[in-house]
């Protein structure tokens, strides 16, 4: 385990009350802790956690602290298709992008030349790159991988906002994102983001997918991704883009994407509400980002069909990823029903009375 402190700012940080004070990052392998109790949390309740998950539609369950594995559920070193949260890839490689490089979010479709049949209206092409990210552009439009299970119906219920998820406008983010690195999608991930963040599991050959429609000129990137690799993916947001001595993300990029510019956005799993979203992101606001379950304010997550997450929560230093393999597994796993496992998870965290506490013994990985 290697410490990267953050010398300067710390006490500035602190006293922001920050958690974002240092962060350790795991090596080729993950670490995990050696005692849990010792990290603060009641051993019996996270252990009886993890055996809910047996009746639940979960593949892999994974928990991070801190740049630490914490516990775990199933078999975190196999490869999910990720289906929706195949977008935290294009969060991190605008971030990536910006470190260099300024792009205007003001730019509007048509100076940006973007195409499509039948052709984009006048109003359609008044639409920004800010819109596209917001997931607020007026813009409907036939899409690859526009197949989301219940779509139609989540829709017809929110007919009336402005907010939607928009996988058209998202096909396009991905390719202005190669027009603007000259780079190949997938190519660009490896290069930029897997090998930085030394992915033990990720090949771009067997688990990067472009997924063609013949309704829209644009394609649809989908990953296959472990939850061990999904887990550095996540570490990556919380440490802010910093990867030990190397910055993979602008911090700005980090900041706006997961900070709260829309409060209408609702889940492409179920259609509940989930109130906050910022580029890319679901961003708490008002309890609603998990139906029933207080979530620390700063948390943020993607969400994908069947149940899949993966979420970062700062105050607390914790990366949570879920994945449900959707190729066999028709079952769903609902925001409120993770949302019962993430109260369990952070009731086991620092409970109010010390006294109470029954550890019992970790269970070894």
């Amino acid at each position: 385990m290697r410490y990267i402190f953050k010398v300067g700012i710390v006490c500035f940080i602190y006293l922001l009350g920050s958690s974002i004070a240092y962060a350790e990052y795991p090596g080729r392998r993950w670490d995990s802790v050696a005692s849990k109790m010792q990290k603060g949390w009641d051993v019996d309740r996270l252990s009886h956690v993890i055996e809910s998950l047996d009746a639940l539609p979960t593949s892999a369950f994974l928990l991070i602290e801190g740049g630490a594995i914490i516990d775990s559920y199933g078999p975190i070193e196999i490869a999910h298709p990720l289906h929706e949260l195949s977008l935290v890839a294009l969060s991190a490689l605008y971030g990536n992008y910006q470190l260099e490089n300024h792009f205007s979010l003001s730019q509007t479709l048509k100076k940006l030349q973007v195409e499509e049949t039948p052709p984009l209206t006048e109003k359609e092409g008044r639409v920004s790159l800010q819109s596209l990210f917001q997931s607020r552009s007026i813009i409907d439009r036939p899409a690859a991988f526009d197949d989301q299970p219940f779509k139609k119906e989540i829709e017809e219920k929110y007919y009336d906002l402005l907010w939607r998820y928009n996988q058209w406008g998202f096909n396009v983010l991905t390719f202005l994102y190669e027009q603007f690195s000259q780079q190949w999608f997938a190519d660009a991930f490896e290069d930029k983001i897997a090998n930085p963040l030394q992915m033990r599991d990720f090949r771009k050959i067997r688990h990067s997918n472009e997924v063609y429609s013949d309704r829209s000129k644009y394609m649809a990137p989908v990953f296959n991704m472990s939850a061990r690799d999904l887990g550095r993916l996540g570490l990556l947001f919380l440490t802010e883009g910093q990867w030990e001595k190397d910055k993979l993300m602008a911090l700005e990029w980090v900041k706006m994407s997961t900070s709260i510019k829309s409060s209408d956005a609702y889940s492409i799993v179920d259609g509940s509400r989930t109130g906050g979203y910022g580029f890319l992101w679901y961003v708490e606001q008002d309890n609603q980002l998990f139906p029933g379950v207080y979530m620390p304010e700063g948390t943020y997550a993607m969400q994908g069909r069947g149940g899949q997450y993966l979420v970062i929560i700062p105050s607390m230093q914790l990366v949570i990823v879920h994945l449900n393999d959707t190729s066999y597994d028709q079952n769903v796993m609902t925001p409120a029903m993770f949302g019962e496992v993430l109260n369990e998870v952070l009731l086991a965290k620092e409970p109010l009375n010390p006294l109470q506490r029954d550890y019992g013994n970790p269970r070894p990985y």
